[in-house]
């Protein structure tokens, strides 16, 4: 009973982020020709906030607990200032710092 209800909750969430993923219109190709949404793009917006916000809060809160475990070894190793901008400031900005839609 409990594998349907999975299996019928992970096809209900993956029809409704189908339309987000074909987004023709608003497709850019790079240099290397791995095309991306336009920055600040409806669509961008939408992925940005439902999947990068939250998994970029969770990765805020497990940089917080790795820089407190590390902070012995990196205490030692005189490079504190460094894990801390690598485990806690950069996750906080991309979190919370950075426009809506800017992937």
């Amino acid at each position: 009973m409990v594998k349907k209800f999975i299996v019928v909750v992970v096809v209900v969430i993956g029809v409704l982020l189908l339309p987000l993923a074909n987004a023709s219109g608003k497709v850019r190709y790079s240099a290397y020709h791995e095309p991306f949404l336009e920055p600040g793009s409806g669509e961008a917006m939408v992925i940005d906030a439902v999947i990068f916000r939250p998994i970029g809060m969770v990765t805020t809160v497990i940089g917080g607990v790795a820089f407190v475990v590390s902070l012995p070894f990196s205490t030692l190793g005189g490079n504190v200032d460094e894990a801390a901008d690598k485990l806690i400031v950069e996750p906080i900005d991309y979190t919370f710092k950075r426009k809506l839609g800017d992937l």
